[in-house]
């Protein structure tokens, strides 16, 4: 695990911003702080500690600008179509960090969470952190703060059932076994997986590329079973990594995500639910999965 005393202030201070930027999406006090001036440090800060550069800042822009007139409906519907198109598979290229500009934090490097299981590396991704902050900061109606008790009262059994679902299948599959434990480094696991890794992951897949596809599915019969669908093949698609058989789970997992998603109209439903069901593997099951997995 990487060392605090070993960072720089630049780099402390760049992701420590970030952090803030990701929480202040559901600030209730958005007119003292809000999400973009927290950005704005996260970026100056990134420049600084050269984890980010000015390319990164170019691309965080054009895909700000992109999503910007995928939703302006005064524009003919072609020019919005290209312009999500070109969001999308810039996501894309985001998310398997192919997009030059970037320079992520190692925290964790070769660590053995579980002594029988493949060895875990974990970064804080600026760029990946990036592309959720503008799905979630600038597609209308998606972030709600408000209702979480009605939320979690929504949520909880459907939750449960996919996690119970999604575990079954994982030990069932070969890839996991019972293993209850407490590492070292949960608390800052569970930091980067909550706002680095669900945030962004459910903002892409569910509230863009479902939600999108739900919008061009309109006036047809298979408008919510084809969004969900075709949004949860991608999910599978996007974790090829593991092979086959896990992409197939991922891609299970996704249909559980974007069906809570679709059912509750809330993306904070989708993000508790994956977090939730990745806490619980990382406390009571091997992770990330036994080396005989692959």
């Amino acid at each position: 695990m990487v060392s605090y005393s070993s960072l720089d202030l630049y780099t402390i201070l760049c992701y420590g911003f970030l952090f803030l930027s990701v929480l202040l999406i559901w600030a209730p006090f958005k007119k003292v702080l809000r999400w973009e001036t927290a950005f704005l440090g996260a970026l100056f800060f990134g420049v600084l500690s050269r984890h980010v550069d000015w390319i990164g800042i170019g691309v965080i822009m054009g895909l700000a600008a992109s999503l910007y007139i995928t939703y302006q409906k005064s524009l003919p519907l072609w020019i919005r179509f290209i312009s999500g198109m070109i969001f999308f598979f810039s996501g894309c290229a985001i998310g398997f960090h192919k997009i030059p500009g970037f320079s992520n934090l190692k925290v964790l490097n070769e660590v053995y969470i579980s002594a029988d299981a493949v060895p875990f590396n974990m970064y804080l991704n600026f760029d990946k952190v990036s592309l959720g902050l503008i799905i979630l900061g600038f597609t209308p109606f998606l972030v709600q703060n408000h209702g979480w008790g009605r939320l979690f009262k929504n949520t909880f059994l459907k939750a449960f059932f996919v996690i119970v679902v999604i575990a079954g299948l994982s030990y069932g599959m070969g890839f996991v076994r019972w293993d209850p434990k407490i590492p070292d480094c949960f608390w800052l696991w569970t930091l980067t997986n909550l706002l680095f890794v669900c945030v962004s992951e459910e903002a892409f897949f569910r509230g863009f590329v479902q939600k999108n596809l739900f919008m061009c599915f309109e006036n047809t019969p298979f408008r919510s079973f084809g969004a969900l669908v075709i949004a949860s093949l991608l999910f599978g698609l996007f974790h090829y990594y593991g092979g086959v058989q896990y992409m197939i789970l991922s891609a299970i997992a996704g249909l559980g995500y974007g069906w809570i998603y679709q059912t509750t109209g809330r993306i904070e439903a989708s993000i508790l639910t994956h977090f939730s069901l990745n806490v619980i593997h990382f406390l009571c099951f091997t992770y990330p999965a036994l080396k005989t997995a692959f």
